[in-house]
This record gives structure tokens, C-alpha cells and sequence, in this order.
């Protein structure tokens, strides 16, 4: 806990009795000729006043002297430290400090007195109180000098300060958390970081993040990936932990979390280990008491998060349980945002695919249109050998058109690799699975509206013919490099797959694969060639009609 300190000149009692005499005379002093004409005077009407005042005030009131020694302290240093005020009036206040300060505290108090100012005391720093029974917990603590009929003193308000600094603490955390949404850190890492301090703030032994289904899927374009523990048929996932026996969580239908996000309110479990509707595992993995917050956004909830201690350990205090809530519906609308700025970023993404493939089609490909042109023209006027050459040039210039237009249709239909769909998506895999195979790159083109024209249902025997193909080369070509054209024409749909390698084999394994391009090509009712390429290599052409 944190406590502060303040200090201020006030009569006070002992051990909860009413001022002494001799107290009210050692901090009584003589009026001045302007104070006798005052309107209020310290009489006894005051005394019982600041008796009164003294007696309830919430604050832990406390005097010393120049020793250090506690010469008044109120009644509510009990409440805040576990002490009577007959066990603390004559005792060193350090004995409410804890131990690795004391030597410091000693010199702050000499200096103090030495130059007295009103003030809070230890500005900046995060000071702490000891309790009777050893534990800390975080104070404030401000300061004032007295000077009563000659002796110095020093009087000190202390302050509970826990819920203030564990209100703090979350507000930097969310801080934090928000900070990496607008950044861009993948969703996956953030809620890494939210379930490590969540479990800070509620200062728990595990912390657990859970969604709804339907929200992680929308996360998952992000990089976020559900964990051992979801059950979708519950509709909720367990997408990010931290603390041991983590991987103890699993989800049932009518357990808490569900309660949790279905009410959208807070349920709190006294013992895990013996609450019939959480599941088995959780009952077994060693945890006490239990908190499911909800993650508010709009009165309904998105998921929840989950801090829970180990057995024997208390309960969550309503303040912890309180921060923690903060933190969970904090969360949620940082998820929002982490959303709302990938559909922007998905947004700006396209906008500006759009304005490179139009740039690539109405200014790079008419300028190469034109010096093509021009080449031709000059290879008329040109000898055998410089026109041999320029053909050539002319050659790969319309090569570097076809890839320039392949481009400009992936950057207008960017294909679903996240979802695995798409044709362009499964041939694109197949290739990248052949490349260990392989030991290199396939090159791959696809040519004309083949997304457009190629039916759903030959994608299987498209994507089976390019892994046969490859395959066939990385067994029997010793090929270097190979090429994969996929085009459609008219109504027919054709894979060339060729190589650099050693040629045509007449090795039985070989025969044997080709033999089953030969059969798929037969049964979509197409055919099968196999040529030589110059000046080594293969070529594999199978042609099916578009049907």
C-alpha cells in the first residue's frame, strides 16, 4: 500500500482519551497583545474542537521532536499501521518504516529541522509504511514545523496512498497500451503486454485474456492467434497470458468468463479449485481467488480478462478488483482503435496500390510500348548482328510488359493469403513449398482473366499439376532454374512448367509422373506435351478446355 503524510499544529489526545492538561499546556502559548483582541482564541471551546477534528480525522496525525522520538499521535495511525497510540508515543518513528530507509530517513528528518518549511515530504519519490504485522504499502506524507513553548517539532499527516498510485499505475499502463495500438505493434504483442500489467495492477499470480470469437477473427488479420484453451463452440477465445500455470485455462459454456461477457459485469470467484462451473483443468491448476472483468465497449462486452492468485493467497481487495475493471474496459477501446487504425492503414494500402498500377499502366508500360517501337523500326536499318540484337531487346521488353501488367493485377486484386483462398493464392504456395525441393525460386506468370475464367472446382487439379510438374524437375532435371506460366485463352486454360535442366528423362519414375499429367489432362477432356527447350532443359504444356 502506498500512505501519505501530512503535517500540521493541532492539540491531540493519547491512546484515544481527550487532551491532558499538561498537554493542552505544553502546546498552549501566551497571546500576543493583537491576539487577546481576536475575534477566536485557542479557549477551551477550540481545544475540544481540535480535539474533535484530531479524533476523526481520517489521516494518521503524528508529532515528533527533534530525536525522532513520537511525542502525539491520533487514533487513526491504528487503522493505517496496526499500532495502538499508547504503543507508538515514545518510540522512534522509524519503527514505522521500513527497514532499508531508516538510515536515510534519519538524515532527512536532521536536515528538516535544521531548515523547516511546510511541505510534502519526499516530492517525487514513492515512499512507503510499515505495518505492524511487516508489510509495506505506499504513503504520502506532508510536513510541517511547530515550535510550542520552546521545543521543536515536527507534525505529519500520513495518507493511505494505494488507491492513488494504483489509479496511476493504470493510467500509465493504458498509456502504454494505446501508445503501441497507434504505433502499429501487431494486436498478438499487445495484449502480451496488457496481460502482463493487468496482473500488476491486480497484483495476481496469473492474468488471462479471452475474446469473443467473432473480435479475434477480426484480430487475426493482425497476428493474433488464439491459444490452447479456446472453444469455439463456446464462442470464445484465449488470446494472450502471463504468470505460471497459464496453460491450466479452458472455457465452459456457463463458467465465469461467460457469465462475465454475456452480463457484462464482474465475477468474482473466492476459490477456483473448488467452484463447480469452472472447468476441470482450472480447478486443478493450483489458484485461489479469481476475478473475470469484463471488456466494456458500448455497454456490451468484447471479452474479458481474468487475473486469478495461487491458493492460500487472499482476495482481491474492491480497489485492485476496481483498477483492474478500469484497465479491462480501457482495453477494450484500445482494441478498437488497434482495429480501426488497420482498416485505415488497409485503406491507405489500397488507395495506393491503386495509384502505382496506374501509373505502371498509363505511364510505364506506354513508354516501353514506345521505345519497342522504336527498335523495331531500327532493326529494319540495322545488319544481321546489331538486328539479331535488337530483337532481342524487343523480346524481353514485351517479357517485362507481361510481369508489368501481372503486377498491376495483383496490386488491383491483392490475393486472400490469410484465408488460403484464391487461385493465384494456392499456386503461389505451391511453388513456395517446391523451393526446399528445389533448391531455388520457381518463376511464376500468370497470363490473361485466369482468377476470372478458372471454375472453383479446378483449382485442385491446377494446383496437383503445377506440384507434379515441379516435383518431376526437382527429381530428374538437375535444373538450375524453372518457369511457370499460367494462362487462359479463349476457353482453354494452360500450365507450362519448364526448366533448364538436362532434358527430357527416360528414367521409370519420370515416365511414371508425366503419365499422371497425361491422365488429369485426359479426364478435364485437354492433352499433355512434353518438348525439349533450347539449349537444355524441358518443357511440360498441359492444355484443358474451360468448361
Amino acid at each position: 500500500m502506498l500512505v501519505s503524510w501530512s503535517v500540521c499544529p493541532t492539540q491531540v489526545h493519547t491512546s484515544g482519551a481527550v487532551l491532558t492538561s499538561q498537554h493542552r499546556r505544553l502546546y498552549r502559548q501566551e497571546p500576543s497583545p493583537s491576539q487577546r483582541v481576536a475575534s477566536w482564541s485557542v479557549d477551551a471551546e477550540s481545544n475540544d474542537l481540535l480535539s474533535e477534528m484530531f479524533s476523526n480525522c481520517p489521516d494518521a496525525i503524528v508529532v515528533v521532536d527533534e530525536g525522532r522520538t513520537v511525542r502525539v499521535a491520533s487514533s487513526a495511525l491504528e487503522t493505517l499501521f496496526g499500532y495502538r497510540v499508547d504503543e507508538i508515543v515514545g518510540r522512534k518513528l522509524e519503527m514505522l518504516l521500513p527497514q532499508d530507509v531508516r538510515k536515510r530517513h534519519e538524515a532527512h528528518v536532521d536536515r528538516f529541522v535544521r531548515a523547516p518549511s511546510g511541505r510534502p515530504m519526499g516530492a517525487g519519490l514513492e515512499l512507503l509504511g510499515r505495518r505492524r504485522d511487516g508489510s509495506l504499502f505506499p504513503v504520502d506524507v506532508s510536513l510541517v514545523p511547530l515550535q510550542i513553548a520552546g521545543i521543536r517539532l515536527v507534525g505529519a499527516f500520513v495518507r493511505d496512498a494505494t488507491a492513488q498510485r494504483r489509479s496511476l499505475e493504470v493510467e500509465r499502463f493504458v498509456n502504454e497500451v494505446t501508445t503501441k495500438a497507434t504505433a502499429g505493434e501487431p494486436v498478438a504483442e499487445l495484449l502480451a503486454v496488457a496481460a502482463d500489467r493487468v496482473r500488476g495492477v491486480a497484483d495476481a499470480d496469473a492474468a488471462w485474456i479471452v475474446l469473443r470469437s467473432n473480435f479475434a477473427d477480426r484480430a487475426a488479420a493482425e497476428g493474433l492467434s488464439a491459444r490452447d484453451g479456446t472453444d469455439g463452440d463456446h464462442g470464445l477465445s484465449v488470446v494472450a497470458s502471463s504468470g505460471e500455470g497459464t496453460d491450466s485455462l479452458d472455457l465452459t459454456p456457463d463458467g465465469p468468463a461467460a457469465q462475465a461477457i454475456g452480463r457484462a459485469l464482474t465475477v468474482l470467484v473466492e476459490d477456483l479449485s473448488s467452484e463447480p462451473k469452472v472447468h476441470p483443468r482450472v480447478r486443478a491448476g493450483g489458484f485461489g481467488c479469481g476475478a473475470y472483468l469484463p471488456m466494456l465497449n458500448q455497454d456490451s462486452a468484447v471479452g474479458c480478462v481474468i487475473v486469478a492468485r495461487a491458493a492460500g493467497k487472499g482476495c482481491f481487495e474492491r480497489g485492485e478488483v476496481a483498477a483492474a475493471e478500469t484497465f479491462a474496459a480501457s482495453l477494450a477501446v484500445v482494441l478498437d482503435l488497434a482495429s480501426t487504425r488497420v482498416s485505415l492503414d488497409e485503406v491507405r494500402l489500397a488507395a495506393e496500390q491503386e495509384r502505382i498500377a496506374r501509373d505502371l499502366h498509363d505511364t510505364v508500360i506506354q513508354r516501353l510500348f514506345a521505345i519497342g517501337m522504336g527498335l523495331q523500326a531500327a532493326q529494319r536499318d540495322a545488319g544481321p548482328g546489331v538486328a539479331d540484337r535488337l530483337r532481342s531487346s524487343v523480346d524481353a521488353i514485351d517479357e517485362v510488359i507481361r510481369e508489368i501488367r501481372e503486377t498491376i493485377f495483383d496490386l488491383n486484386h491483392p490475393p486472400d493469403d490469410s484465408a488460403g483462398q484464391g487461385l493465384r493464392a494456392g499456386v503461389r504456395k505451391v511453388l513456395s513449398d517446391a523451393r526446399e525441393q528445389l533448391g531455388f525460386s520457381p518463376r511464376l506468370e500468370f497470363r490473361g482473366p485466369v482468377e476470372a475464367s478458372v471454375p472453383d472446382g479446378m483449382y485442385p487439379e491446377l494446383t496437383a499439376v503445377i506440384r507434379e510438374a515441379l516435383s518431376n524437375v526437382a527429381r530428374h532435371a538437375r535444373a538450375t532454374s524453372a518457369d511457370v506460366i499460367v494462362s487462359v485463352e479463349d476457353v482453354m486454360l494452360s500450365v507450362v512448367v519448364s526448366d533448364d535442366g538436362v532434358g527430357v528423362s527416360d528414367h521409370p519414375s519420370a515416365g511414371s509422373g508425366i503419365r499422371n499429367l497425361s491422365t488429369r489432362a485426359e479426364q478435364l477432356g485437354g492433352d499433355l506435351k512434353l518438348t525439349g527447350r533450347k539449349p537444355s532443359g524441358t518443357v511440360v504444356i498441359w492444355r484443358v478446355p474451360l468448361r
